[in-house]
């Protein structure tokens, strides 16, 4: 259960960011979605 709110919280936490616009122009976000991911479910 712990992974899964890390995960659900990391997603969720992404999509805000990018829904408000808050990552910088040419932002890697594939990257960031890789590697978030890989972080928490290696």
């Amino acid at each position: 259960m712990d992974l899964a709110r890390a995960i659900w919280a990391f997603a969720h936490g992404m999509v805000i960011l990018e829904i408000h616009g808050r990552f910088p122009d040419g932002a890697d976000l594939a990257g960031a979605w890789k590697r978030g991911t890989q972080v928490l479910h290696p």
